[in-house]
């Protein structure tokens, strides 16, 4: 490698010193080396290269070593370092020069070195035995005549360019390869997104911690684990940027706000915030933690997190879950530690409280039982062991079959019948909630377009499909349900979706969105549950809904309380004059079904009609639907 300077003549000219007490010898030298350059060098014939400029030189004088040491260090605090010191050896203060050798290269190691001494070999033997032999350094008896004083200043001061420049290149190259392991171990050990660090650093704080925790029977530490409340239907509504925008502005405020609670209230806790993924995130106190203070803590985090976000010019309400598990002496491994703080987290998610729940051995129990029935679910959605039943739904002023609602079934061999509620959590958790969904909807119209196309059957027939609060915030249930017509060729108007009013509001701008989309597609929406949610008048008018399913809770206490009745009445009274068609859910008895007759509700279902049936039983029941119609007639008189 070769710097500029050296192949075009230096920007600045090369310095060089000159330590001789004798005043003749060092003018002697300084005008050598001055003549040493510059002008211009001819070039060889055949060398195309530009003409050479030799370099400049600039050249001072010491008296003694000691004067040298003082111009050499003054050289270098002033950026300008000497390249060449030719050292009269004879003139040094120990015998050999070695001792002004040692001294120049203590201040600069790069320093080009020329000791002349003219005495016999003994003392040159003696300084390269004291001082090693070296590149740096040139022994000879004497300088000799004046062209041998230019030659050694121009291929030394070359030598110590080369040198300066390649170790300022080896220098810039371990920076740089010293930032470049640094930010692969930064990127190994933090999250991009948020520059908090990741779960890698946090399992390093917990070992440390689970180690000293082994010799302190009092909890040592605290794990919080905050999931954040709503974050895919925020992410899924406003955009994945406003998301990515949303978690870091979560985790600026995890941060900052743990500092200062831990800073105003336990000075002497170590706090460290770690994201996990997705929208999950831990906090560690260190230190000697009581239950309450941490409470107390995760109380203060929870507030924090409720209040409002303003992102890309939208006002975004998020609120977090918090797990917490104490540090005991008893857990070995970090993942532990984890494990109990993430079950605790999930039951405050399962409580819908805005509390913290502390971990308890109950909820580790929960938390196996979780893990086994999520492979039961993975191999039974591989397997296609799940099931629908459907439950006939009936005109009440005529009794003839009208339709169905289906109703996803899931039989645990060990288990038994699994909550299609807690089927559909754990299918979002697996990440199968999408498959499990189109499955059940194509296959409920899928029966659908069979039965209407039977040559016995009713002159009119629906179905009905439940969509629930997870499948709202985590499906494009349009393009779902969309799909599902168009694979089965199914009237769009025979098909009807029942959404609480409560997933509605949810996230009223996502479900305006979707609402939309069905009714584009000729798709009827129905309020189920209506009576227990909002029951928002504001609501119905808004999203345009199709009809209303008035709650078991009204239907079982309307044959014998007259202020249900009057109030079913309200319900049909205000359905009608909005377009609606109505539907009774949970008939059980003949007076539930006479009242409901008599107050003018359009349809009707329970098991007092029917219980849920499987698709062969169905099937059955539309080939002799005039006979179930006389049966519910006559049970109605």
């Amino acid at each position: 490698m070769t710097d500029e300077r050296s192949m075009h003549g230096p920007r600045e000219p090369y310095r060089v010193l000159v330590i001789d007490r004798d005043r003749a010898r060092r003018e002697r030298v300084r005008s050598a080396v001055v003549a040493a350059g510059p002008g211009p060098v001819p070039p060889r014939r055949g060398d195309r290269r530009r003409h050479l400029t030799q370099p400049r030189f600039e050249v001072d004088g010491a008296i003694d070593v000691r004067e040298g040491v003082r111009l050499v260090r003054e050289a270098l605090l002033g950026g300008r370092p000497y390249a060449i010191v030719f050292v009269d050896g004879c003139g040094s203060a120990s015998t050999d020069g070695s001792d002004a050798i040692e001294r120049l290269w203590r201040l600069d190691a790069e320093l080009q070195i020329v000791l002349c001494d003219d005495r016999a070999d003994g003392p040159r033997a003696a300084v390269t035995a004291r001082v090693g032999a070296s590149d740096r350094l040139l022994l000879l008896p004497s300088l000799g005549d004046e062209l041998e004083v230019r030659q050694l200043a121009r291929v030394l001061s070359a030598k110590w360019s080369v040198t300066r420049t390649a170790r300022t290149y080896l220098d810039e190259l371990e920076a740089a390869v010293e930032a470049r392991t640094e930010d692969l171990r930064r990127a190994a050990t933090h999250d991009k997104l948020t520059g908090l660090p990741n779960r890698t650093l946090l399992d390093e704080r917990l070992a440390a911690c689970l180690a000293r925790a082994s010799k302190d029977p009092a909890p040592t530490f605290a794990l919080l684990f905050l999931d954040c409340d709503r974050f895919k239907s925020i992410n899924d509504s406003l955009g994945h940027e406003v998301g990515d925008r949303l978690l870091i502005a979560i985790a600026d405020r995890l941060y900052h706000g743990s500092i200062e609670w831990s800073g105003r209230q336990v000075p002497t806790l170590d706090v460290f915030c770690c994201r996990l993924s997705g929208d999950e995130f831990v906090v560690l106190l260190e230190g000697a933690v009581c239950l309450d203070a941490v409470r107390a803590f995760a109380t203060t985090l929870m507030e924090d997190l409720a209040s409002p976000y303003c992102l890309n010019g939208h006002e975004v309400l998020a609120s977090a879950s918090i797990g917490i598990a104490m540090g005991h002496a008893r857990y070995e491994h970090p993942e532990d530690v984890v494990r109990d703080a993430d079950a605790a987290m999930y039951a405050a998610k399962g409580r819908g409280t805005s509390d913290p729940v502390v971990f308890d051995h109950t909820m580790q129990e929960t938390t196996t039982r979780r893990l086994a029935l999520e492979q039961d679910l993975r191999r039974a959605v591989e397997r296609r062991e799940m099931s629908q039943h459907y439950q006939p739904i009936i005109s009440l002023e005529s009794g003839l079959l009208v339709g169905f609602e289906s109703l996803l079934r899931w039989h645990h061999p060990e288990r038994g019948r699994v909550s299609p509620v807690e089927s559909l959590a754990l299918a979002e958790d697996l990440g199968l909630i999408h498959e499990l969904s189109a499955w059940s909807i194509h296959d409920a119209l899928s029966r659908l377009a069979t039965w209407s196309s039977e040559p016995v059957r009713p002159p009119y027939l629906f179905m009905s499909i439940n969509i629930s609060r997870t499948q709202m915030r985590v499906l494009d249930v349009a393009a779902v349900v969309g799909g599902a017509i168009d694979a089965t060729g199914v009237d769009p108007k025979a098909v009807v979706l029942e959404v609480s009013e409560t997933t509605i509001m949810d996230d009223p701008v996502r479900s305006d969105r979707m609402l939309t989309d069905l009714r584009e597609r000729g798709v009827r929406v129905f309020v189920d549950d209506f009576g227990t949610g909002y029951s928002s008048l504001s609501c119905l008018q808004q999203f345009g809904l199709d009809g209303l399913k008035v709650d078991r809770s009204f239907v079982a206490t309307v044959s014998h309380r007259r202020d249900y009745a009057a109030i079913v009445h309200a319900v049909v009274t205000l359905a009608h004059n909005l377009g609606m068609q109505l539907v009774a859910e949970g008939i059980e008895t003949r007076q539930q079904l006479s009242m409901l007759q008599g107050l003018g509700c359009d349809h009707g279902q329970g098991f007092y009609i029917a219980r849920p049936i499987a698709a062969d039983g169905a099937a059955a029941m539309i080939r002799n639907w005039a006979d179930l119609g006389r049966s519910i007639r006559r049970r109605a008189a």
